[in-house]
């Protein structure tokens, strides 16, 4: 990675992490709730695959937000997020690229300090019911609110479909 793009991430995370525990605070989310996460693989924008306290593999689902799908291969997901976002779908495309590397970016910088708090929220129904769905923290920063000020994702509910 060279110096200007290191700098320029640096910045925007350090310029994020002012306000970021306003999700767990809305929720009433004990902070003691925090659970160590190994990342091992990052699926998109706003999902992952990981170790929770070193014992329990799971895929998480960060909650309350929905990023561009990366792939043409999305199972109808990508034509309808593009219909919905009214942007074509290589468009969509390219920005869920751009969140995927963000969201690795931003945990390999923080890659021994990642934590997982598994909120009550469930995904809505997709079929997709193997995975958590919570805040995951880079230290002190809110993974979730840093991909919604960042990464070109946006808010996300249920009750909003």
């Amino acid at each position: 990675m060279n110096k200007f793009v290191f700098l320029s991430l640096l910045v925007t995370l350090i310029s994020s992490t002012i306000g970021t525990n306003t999700y767990a605070e809305d929720k009433n989310i004990n902070i003691k709730e925090k659970n160590k996460f190994i990342v091992t693989e990052v699926l998109d924008g706003d999902t992952l695959k990981g170790v929770i306290s070193g014992e329990k593999y799971a895929t998480i689902r960060l909650a309350d937000i929905d990023c561009p799908e990366f792939s043409k291969k999305s199972n109808g997901k990508l034509s309808k997020q593009a219909k919905e976002w009214n942007m074509e779908q290589d468009e969509v495309v390219k920005l869920g690229k751009k969140s995927k590397e963000k969201l690795a970016s931003l945990l390999k910088l923080y890659e021994e300090n990642i934590s997982f708090v598994e909120t009550p929220e469930k995904v809505c129904k997709t079929g997709n019911g193997d995975r958590l769905v919570g805040i995951l923290y880079a230290k002190d920063i809110n993974v979730n609110e840093f991909m919604l000020k960042e990464a070109k994702c946006r808010p996300f509910s249920c009750n909003g479909k």
